[in-house]
């Protein structure tokens, strides 16, 4: 059973089970941003112990289609861009590169999602688990550039970027050479612009998203020095 506080009140709803209404494979989300937030939420208490220590977490598929063909590159290309961009605390420089699988207890994934300052996954079902990613936490997904030549394979879907919009998370998508039941070579040149993009916001720290009618909105919206007019 999980508690979510209710914003605005002082209400808490307690719900014991939590159930996600989305079109097929995510890509025609009506009102995602709300439930999937209030999903994400829900979770807050969950899996507090196991990963605390916050690290870049890199999905790894193991023998399974869609595996990371180079992965021992893609490590060596994260590696690259926290040493060369300048500027970079310590502690961003340092952030250890941790290979997630799935666990048998879930609190444990939960744990790894929400303590990680980055994630990057080749396409697949482990980026369902970036619902308990902090907000504002980059990613990238790694996708395929061919059907394998059989129109029955489907193209590489936009299934987790939708869900990434609608929980603020900054993602971008890379390419490599694969198709969706064969293992991918990443694009190492497309991998490494987009990790400068995403350090650059590591750095910078989270940024609190501009929601429609919320009070912190409105509250950027009034010029410095203007008094609250309220009372």
């Amino acid at each position: 059973m999980s508690q979510i506080p209710k914003s605005g009140s002082n209400r808490t709803i307690w719900v014991s089970l939590h159930i996600l209404l989305a079109d097929v494979h995510f890509e025609l989300l009506n009102e995602g941003d709300v439930s999937m937030r209030i999903a994400r939420d829900s979770f807050a208490n969950v899996g507090s112990g196991g990963h605390a220590a916050r690290h870049i977490l890199l999905v790894d598929r193991g023998t399974s289609a869609r595996r990371l063909s180079n992965e021992m590159r893609v490590r060596e290309a994260i590696s690259a861009v926290l040493v060369s961009t300048p500027g970079l605390d310590a502690s961003i420089r340092q952030l250890p590169i941790i290979s997630w699988k799935p666990q048998k207890n879930v609190s444990l994934d939960v744990a790894a999602f929400r303590a990680a300052a980055l994630i990057v996954a080749p396409h697949g079902a482990g980026l369902s688990n970036i619902l308990f990613a902090k907000e504002g936490t980059p990613v990238i997904e790694i996708c395929y550039d061919s059907n394998g030549g059989r129109l029955k394979e489907m193209l590489c879907p936009a299934m987790y970027a939708a869900m990434a919009v609608n929980l603020n998370l900054p993602y971008w998508v890379v390419t490599g050479h694969g198709s969706y039941t064969s293992a991918i070579r990443c694009d190492l040149a497309q991998l490494s612009a987009a990790l400068q993009q995403a350090v650059a916001i590591i750095a910078r720290g989270p940024q609190v998203p501009r929601r429609c009618g919320s009070r912190a909105a409105d509250s950027r919206d009034e010029p410095e020095g203007v008094p609250d007019q309220a009372g």
